[in-house]
């Protein structure tokens, strides 16, 4: 099954109003795992203010808004299974 690392850990991210933030997620699996983040339980589709990056091991912010702070997950999925971690982006 798809391992994140630290995926018990809830990880608080603070960004500053109108600068960029990065939420990170490590995946391992055979096969490598499909990654999909969700904001507050719904899918998010990579724009320019939210980027998937390494293959979506990491979520970019272009430019911290109020409307981006929330619970962000990380979805990781291979046959063998799915691993979550938690992110609340908190913005300043």
């Amino acid at each position: 099954a798809p391992m994140i690392r630290d995926a018990g850990e809830n990880s608080e991210v603070t960004a500053v109003l109108g600068f960029p933030a990065v939420l990170h997620c490590e995946v391992e699996g055979i096969p490598l795992p499909t990654i999909t983040w969700l904001k507050d339980n719904q899918p998010i589709v990579s724009s320019p203010q939210l980027t998937y990056t390494q293959g979506g091991q990491s979520l970019r912010v272009a430019a911290a808004r109020g409307e981006d702070a929330g619970t962000y997950t990380c979805r990781a999925t291979n046959p063998a299974g799915t691993a979550h971690r938690h992110h609340t982006l908190r913005i300043m």
